[in-house]
């Protein structure tokens, strides 16, 4: 591999349980760009599900930091499922075009008192079909 020749290298890493990911990376460097994408996270667990229009755009402009899910069996399964931090996909609706946000979640606590599992939100990663302006869904 030389400067100036476009290459492409396969690059193994291990995600989440011993699973193996393939990436194929094209590059114009050397094994340094290689060895520093290699120590990289290649991607996220995520988690999609439904939210009410209030709280989706409370979470898109930066105003709600937690959200909340009951303590059932279903989500303590799906929180075993995948590590920290995941992507949660926040979905307004099923008919398309359907608001939908992405956020980074760093954090689970529990509040037993309340029932509740607390999603700290770290940031928000993208959204689709949403007016940040007029908070409302883009027609």
């Amino acid at each position: 591999m030389g400067f100036g020749r476009l290459s492409s290298l396969v690059v193994s890493t291990h995600v989440n349980e011993g699973k193996s990911c393939e990436r194929i990376i094209q590059q114009r460097h050397d094994v340094e760009f290689a060895s520093t994408v290699m120590n990289m996270r290649v991607g996220y667990d995520r988690i999609t599900t439904t939210i009410e229009r209030e709280w989706l755009s409370q979470i898109i402009a930066g105003t709600k930091k937690i959200e909340y899910r009951q303590i059932k069996p279903y989500w303590t399964k799906q929180f075993e499922r995948v590590s920290l931090p995941f992507e949660l996909c926040l979905r307004n609706g099923m008919t398309p075009p359907v608001p939908e946000v992405t956020v980074l979640i760093h954090r689970i606590t529990k509040d037993r008192r309340a029932g509740e599992y607390q999603l700290h939100i770290k940031k928000v990663l993208g959204f689709k079909h949403w007016d940040r302006r007029r908070q409302q869904p883009k027609r």
